[in-house]
């Protein structure tokens, strides 16, 4: 009897130790569908000649971590920050690799801070990974080539954005333009966006760091 009381006290320390294993969602490959790293300066310009500077705020790898029906979850996540030279937009690029709910996409997201960091919105598409034209959802194109500005893009991907909004009470008393499509390829990121308003947003060029 006392000898089964040690081994139970052994087995009780032992599990104790015992560091619950997470199971592990890793991007893989994944990255080389983003071209930018976050430290390049990109800019667009509209159809009226107005030019839109966005600098890299930084690209990095982050792991979230979760709790399903009993199981530990860590996710591994890729996201690329670009901000506008006046602070009024940001442009953001991520990337999700496969999970037990989710197949791996990359997600493209424009943030409007024109009126304050606690009121804005921000217009957001996923494409599934692989990019591929037989691999669209609703809403979404495929381009074997399309000219931006002058130059030729090819395999361009293009959907339309959901929008999310920060509630406020000041909301139904602003007039605000959305995107209404986003255009991406895995050559140069964001190449051109669409506005509701008939207005666009092509990118002009990337100063490459």
């Amino acid at each position: 009897m006392k000898k089964s009381y040690i081994l139970l006290i052994f087995a009780m320390l032992f599990c104790f130790g015992c560091k619950k294993k997470c199971i592990e969602y890793k991007l893989g490959d994944l990255t080389r569908y983003n071209p930018l790293n976050g430290t390049e300066a990109v800019m667009f310009v509209d159809l009226s000649g107005n030019e839109y500077s966005f600098i890299g705020e930084g690209r990095g790898i982050s792991t979230y971590s979760s709790d399903y029906m009993g199981e530990c979850y860590n996710e591994k996540v890729d996201d690329c920050f670009f901000r506008d030279s006046e602070g009024k937009y940001q442009i953001k690029i991520g990337l999700r690799p496969t999970t037990f709910h989710d197949p791996s996409f990359l997600y493209i997201a424009l943030s409007d801070y024109t009126y304050n960091d606690k009121w804005h919105y921000t217009s957001r598409v996923d494409f599934n990974i692989p990019l591929d034209k037989n691999n669209l959802d609703d809403n979404q194109l495929y381009f074997d080539s399309l000219l931006v500005n002058n130059t030729m893009q090819y395999d361009v991907f293009a959907g339309v954005p959901d929008l999310d909004r920060t509630p406020t009470t000041k909301q139904t008393l602003l007039d605000i333009v959305h995107p209404s499509m986003f255009y991406y390829n895995k050559q140069n990121g964001l190449v051109k966006v669409d506005f509701d308003d008939g207005s666009t947003w092509e990118l002009f060029k990337i100063d490459w760091k």
